[in-house]
């Protein structure tokens, strides 16, 4: 039995709408056929987010099946593991695109990132996996590049959520830092702490990629945006150290950094809004940091 609570139920309505209503309706035979395709047997469930994602025995090892609403976002995540190839990130065993599933192993001991207590410790872990993670850009793909997002600031400004004045700098910013990227990679597109699990032998892997192409920078910037602590001057700090971490571990420029935070940080504001998830206030007061650390170094 699927732990589905009637909060889950109205989380996944309200951000995938009548489809979510029934793909929640098929997921018990979802689950059933995944059991019988792929010899498993399900033993227990992760917590409800976007996905359902649970434990599995097949034969005499542990694997988890992750269910998808079917679609793009999903055609690209198999898309990424496969092209990662266990290079840093979780392997894929299995897939089934027409429903939406994988079949992935099981990351043992499995605790993310923010068991690491030390943040600067888990930022320079961070840093190491991107540099395992790192894949040229693939010739032929339907991955997303970054500049596909530009059609965000189109509908912000149609309906101004927050200061137009942060919109217009934005949009400015997105668009030099397009015209100015100094190469392009394959990038993973949701790399925070969550999102990167401690393996065996002291190693970490990256989960849930998005499957995306851009400048080496973005891949940062899930980073920085996730696990801050509650008070201002606090994340200020923790910011502009992890920044000063990935500048130099990762040879990136604390500018174009702190650019891509804002841009970031306000397209985030606007997904939040849209899907009417919590999260609007600290995407916009991250994007205030950013401005002010850019400031000190200016």
């Amino acid at each position: 039995m699927i732990p589905l609570a009637e909060k889950d139920v109205q989380l996944l309505h309200r951000i995938y709408g009548e489809q979510g209503q029934k793909w929640i309706k098929e997921l018990p035979l979802l689950l059933k056929h995944c059991e019988q395709a792929w010899s498993l047997n399900i033993t227990s469930y992760f917590p409800i987010s976007y996905n359902i994602v649970a434990n599995a025995i097949q034969g005499e090892r542990t694997v988890v099946v992750k269910l998808s609403l079917p679609g793009k976002e999903f055609e690209r995540e198999a898309a990424a593991l496969a092209y990662y190839e266990g290079r840093g990130a979780v392997n894929l065993l299995e897939m089934d695109v027409t429903r939406g599933a994988l079949l992935l192993e099981r990351v043992e001991p499995g605790e993310s990132l923010k068991s690491v207590p030390d943040d600067e410790e888990a930022t320079l872990i961070a840093a190491t996996l991107i540099q395992e993670l790192y894949q040229p850009k693939p010739r032929h793909s339907t991955f997303v590049h970054t500049r596909a997002m530009e059609v965000e600031w189109g509908k912000m400004k149609a309906n101004p959520p927050f200061a137009s004045e942060m919109i217009i700098r934005g949009e400015q910013l997105f668009s030099i830092l397009h015209q100015t990227m100094p190469s392009e990679q394959f990038l993973h597109g949701d790399l925070h702490h969550d999102n990167i699990l401690r393996s065996t032998e002291g190693t970490w892997r990256a989960i849930d990629p998005k499957g995306m192409v851009g400048e080496p920078t973005y891949q940062v910037l899930s980073f920085l945006l996730n696990h801050l602590p509650p008070k201002i001057e606090e994340r200020i700090t923790l910011t502009r150290r992890r920044i000063e971490i990935f500048a130099s571990e990762l040879q990136l420029d604390p500018v174009r950094i702190m650019q891509w935070g804002y841009c970031q940080a306000l397209i985030s504001a606007w997904w939040h809004i849209e899907s009417r998830t919590e999260g609007e206030t600290d995407a916009l007061q991250m994007a205030e940091i950013f401005t002010a650390l850019e400031a000190e170094i200016s």
